[in-house]
């Protein structure tokens, strides 16, 4: 990595510092030509060196002209190659962010690496709202196992510290995090975007709220349920604000999220579509059913698991009232025709008295017949009904 992201010390403070801390004059003073008490953070870490080792930074370039303003060190005395890239990404994010937080209203105080009331932890950066609210800003570019995050998770909820969780992309937000307050964000490889967590929509949980935020879940929505598959949107660190509940949206994804909302909300609904008839039928116990007085026609319905076009031979139908399955040789043009030769006002099943047509079906009675036959117990029927 660069001379361009290097990271100072101040010793006079004990405070990391940035070149856009301070004027130009004050680096000057500190650096490799003033009292040397601008040092590279990393060296005296022990990051590529012996730790405390206190390299005198150099302060190179000037506000709007070709080279942004930066420390490097001094000739011959950094590291050969320079530091690692994962450090100056970590230590960078972490002044980057500390700046950006102290230009927002209602900030009290930001600092970096700052350790808790109890000294558990040691936040990345600990920021102090002017109402007394306390938030810990995460950078985390290492994967954690569950139970080292849940302990720092756990360790800020006891100290009474909201902690937000900046995630690397290379990493990516682990499932446990998922879902959990102000745990899921993500921040360029580049320190220069954020990625806001947007779950896509999904169905309701049977026992889980209607909405997250008072927004539907079955559209995009924010924060996201635990569990769901994220998908990011990147904005500039500087379009998002700050509250005592952490990070928030931008007004523009605010806007498009509540409008992806309400278009659902206005759609009409639409009923459940039933079940095909077969499926009914499987799912459900055979019903009995008043028999019919008179000419009785039964639709039979197919229940078998074969495609729309199979084999005539193949095909198994049971009657809508209950009948016993049967084979293609009981339909006539399609539907399962039955004559009451017994009218009843009780129940009886389709294997009763009105089953001796099915049967001839059944028994391999020649269809024609069985037409001929089935016609000539209609007109009887209909010769001995009482006139109205």
């Amino acid at each position: 990595m660069d001379d361009l992201s290097v990271v100072g010390l101040d010793l006079c403070t004990g405070r990391e510092v940035h070149v856009g801390d301070a004027p130009a004059h004050v680096w000057y003073a500190k650096g490799h030509r003033g009292d040397q008490t601008l040092v590279c953070l990393y060296c005296y870490l022990g990051h590529e060196a012996p730790q405390w080792t206190a390299v005198p930074l150099v302060y190179v370039g000037k506000a709007y002209g070709k080279v942004r303003p930066h420390f490097r060190h001094y000739p011959g005395l950094g590291p050969s190659g320079g530091h690692h890239p994962e450090t100056v990404w970590h230590h960078t994010a972490k002044q980057l962010i500390a700046r950006w937080t102290r230009s927002l209203p209602g900030v009290a105080e930001a600092s970096v690496e700052h350790r808790t009331a109890d000294d558990r932890r040691r936040s990345d950066v600990h920021i102090r709202l002017d109402n007394g609210t306390r938030l810990a800003i995460e950078v985390q570019q290492q994967p954690l196992t569950d139970r080292d995050w849940l302990a720092r998770h756990h360790d800020y909820a006891a100290a009474g510290v909201i902690d937000v969780w900046l995630w690397h992309p290379n990493v990516g937000v682990p499932g446990i995090a998922v879902g959990q307050p102000q745990c899921d964000w993500q921040l360029s490889a580049d320190l220069r975007q954020v990625g806001i967590p947007i779950a896509a929509g999904h169905a309701r949980p049977p026992e889980g709220p209607d909405a997250v935020s008072g927004r539907p879940v079955e559209v995009e929505h924010h924060p996201p349920c635990p569990g769901d598959e994220l998908v990011f949107r990147w904005v500039p660190l500087s379009k998002l604000p700050l509250s005592p509940a952490g990070l928030g949206l931008p007004d523009y994804v605010d806007a498009d999220l509540r409008h992806a909302a309400n278009s659902w909300r206005s759609k009409p609904t639409i009923p459940r579509p039933l079940l095909p008839a077969a499926a009914r039928v499987l799912r459900q116990p055979p019903t009995l059913v008043p028999p019919l007085t008179g000419f009785g026609r039964h639709e039979l319905h197919r229940v078998d698991a074969c495609p729309p076009a199979a084999d005539l031979c193949q095909r198994l139908f049971r009657c809508q009232h209950g009948c016993e399955v049967l084979g293609p040789e009981a339909l006539i043009d399609g539907v399962h025709v039955l004559v009451e030769e017994s009218p009843s006002p009780m129940p009886t099943s389709c294997c009763g008295p009105r089953c001796q047509r099915i049967r001839s079906f059944l028994s391999g009675r020649d269809r024609a017949t069985a037409r001929a036959d089935e016609a000539n117990s209609i007109r009887e029927d209909q010769s001995t009904r009482p006139a109205a």
